[in-house]
């Protein structure tokens, strides 16, 4: 009997191990934003990829200004209907809003950060946000730990970040928001090499992908490309290769929801359907040619929520990417005829 109970206990860290390993892969494909905050509380989205019927748990920290601790954590789950977040993702059933007692806690501004949970699993969502009460209005998230731009209490939102996969809808298509993006896509791309890559599925897709494009392919440097880009993307020019593995895949447009319709990509080339996909570029570099359900496409451009195996496939209309939705497909190699 001594024996069994031992045997007993002696189980019990391996089955603890075995729920916490299974918590974080069941949550690797895991992504949405925290938007923003205003007088009644949050609102923001998260979803995750491969299984959409799932509804995400969402815990909101809210920290005051100098201190380490959040002074509140609550929990809420992203099942709130958004036609916005539809159009985004394609399935609409993802977004989340949080109410906030601002006057029950002690200061005036805090830092407010969202997580994606499950069991002791905790993945950090997209965007932080500084709100202050005194302020008032509308706090936007934005990237990294630095305020967000405090604006009129109308609801309509501003952003700090464009372009395809951000999960974010901006409305302000001026020039200075456009600059505004660019520098924030450059900077993200600076950063990204610079990182050293602990995002699992990241590091998977670029291994893959430099396993099957052989030696001298390195995934992450944006000159190198998988073929040469003066030959048309006509598909009777090129040969389909080896297969790069089953990458998600959306739909974007050039008008002011999917990327701020500044009209240029990442590359600074003019987008075009049936050519242009926006990837990330520490698995497919610019110029890299792939092909898609027989179609092949050219990576111009990157966003801030294209990672890992993620590809964003570029239309000449909102509908038509709307209508592509969220789609598992095989992506391979080409070579030129």
């Amino acid at each position: 009997m001594k024996f069994s109970t031992l045997k007993r206990w002696a189980a019990i860290p391996a089955v603890l191990a075995f729920g916490l390993f299974f918590s974080f892969t069941s949550m690797a494909a895991v992504d949405g934003r925290l938007e923003s905050a205003d007088s009644s509380g949050v609102k923001g989205w998260a979803w995750n990829s491969d299984n959409m019927d799932q509804f995400i748990d969402v815990a909101i920290e809210v920290t005051p200004a100098g201190s380490g601790q959040p002074a509140d954590t609550l929990t809420v789950s992203a099942n709130n209907y958004r036609a916005d977040v539809s159009s985004l993702i394609g399935d609409g059933w993802h977004g989340f809003s949080c109410p906030i007692d601002w006057s029950s806690l002690s200061g005036d501004e805090f830092t407010v950060a969202a997580y994606a949970v499950s069991g002791e699993a905790k993945v950090p969502l997209q965007g932080t946000i500084t709100y202050q009460k005194s302020a008032g209005g509308t706090a936007t998230a934005v990237s990294g730990t630095t305020s967000g731009e405090t604006t009129a209490d109308t609801g309509s939102e501003t952003s700090d970040e464009a372009g395809p996969g951000t999960g974010i809808l901006p409305e302000d298509t001026s020039a200075e928001t456009a600059k505004a993006a660019e520098e924030a896509a450059a900077k993200a791309a600076e950063e990204a090499k610079a990182a050293d890559d602990t995002d699992d599925a990241s590091q998977t897709a670029a291994s893959e992908a430099k396993t099957a494009l052989g030696p001298g392919f390195n995934a992450s440097s944006d000159t190198d490309t998988a073929s040469d880009s003066s030959v048309s993307d006509d598909a009777s020019n090129w040969k389909k290769g080896d297969s790069l593995g089953i990458f998600t895949t959306t739909g974007y447009c050039n008008c002011s929801l999917c990327s701020g319709g500044n009209g240029r990509t990442y590359s600074g080339t003019i987008p075009k359907a049936n050519h242009t996909i926006a990837a990330d570029l520490r698995v497919l570099p610019l110029g890299t040619k792939v092909m898609i359900d027989g179609i092949v496409y050219t990576v111009e451009d990157m966003g801030g929520g294209v990672s890992g195996d993620k590809i964003d496939i570029y239309y000449d209309n909102h509908a038509a990417a709307v209508a592509h939705g969220t789609q598992r497909q095989e992506v391979f190699m080409v070579s030129a005829k």
